[in-house]
């Protein structure tokens, strides 16, 4: 399995776990062990770190937080984010962090490594197909902005208001701007051919490999204190039922 070289951006976390500083509300109304799972669950290794930035905020708002709860959750939290089907789903995402800040140590996980890379070279073909897209769309949008300059140009030399030298002018640079527009349009074909082949591989690989990777994470693969639960208790919230299932043993 090829390994993870290259560096890639780290999505947006969510809000609650991103934020470094608290409302007066929010330091109010939290409920620190799912602050702590959310920190956890979104790849930050410094539980410490993190739970001092909020404890500061909500100090200022006269609010004390609770770093028992945060702890608990942020060990909940991490068993969840470290499960094999959301490794892979990580990798896909390019969220490098996780294997960064090596929160989910092999010893630990074992087989985490080998599923983010699984998502995240599924991660780097679609990158490589979208930058041949991206760049056959500038080209396409260069086209069509030296058509207009020549439309405009050809309006002056119709107007009948300029001098030989002014026409002779324009019609040189009518005739650049006319070069340009053919050397784009060969490059477009040269990087639709690539845009395909690139986007061909991506496709392949999803199909024989992720795909069939992915099917493979049955429930023997995932930690049975992450199991979902068919059932849920009358008034019992989604993030209460998710800790109950990982602290069941």
């Amino acid at each position: 399995m090829e390994r993870v070289k290259t560096l890639a951006l780290v999505a947006m976390l969510s809000q609650l776990s991103a934020c470094a500083v608290m409302s007066k509300q929010q330091c109010m109304d939290a409920n620190w062990r799912e602050v702590g799972y959310k920190v956890a669950y979104s790849g930050a290794v410094s539980q410490v770190e993190t739970f001092e930035k909020r404890e500061k905020a909500c100090a200022k708002h006269g609010e004390v937080a609770n770093y028992q709860q945060f702890l608990q959750g942020f060990a909940d939290g991490r068993v969840y984010h470290c499960q094999l089907n959301n490794a892979v789903e990580l990798g896909v995402k390019g969220r490098l962090r996780t294997l960064e800040n090596n929160l989910c140590p092999e010893r630990d996980y074992p087989g985490f490594s080998e599923a983010f890379e699984v998502g995240f070279k599924l991660n780097r073909l679609r990158g490589i197909a979208s930058r041949s897209s991206q760049s056959i769309s500038s080209l396409n949008s260069t086209i069509y902005s030296n058509r207009k300059r020549i439309d405009r140009i050809n309006n002056k030399i119709n107007s009948g208001d300029l001098d030989q030298d002014d026409r002779k002018r324009l019609r040189h640079e009518r005739r650049r701007l006319r070069d340009d527009i053919l050397y784009a349009k060969r490059e477009v074909s040269h990087l639709e051919r690539i845009y395909y082949d690139d986007l061909a591989e991506a496709r392949s690989y999803q199909d024989y490999v992720y795909n069939d990777y992915v099917y493979s994470l049955d429930d023997r693969h995932i930690d049975p204190r992450v199991r979902r639960k068919y059932e849920r208790p009358e008034n019992q919230s989604e993030f209460e039922d998710r800790i109950d299932d990982i602290l069941k043993r």
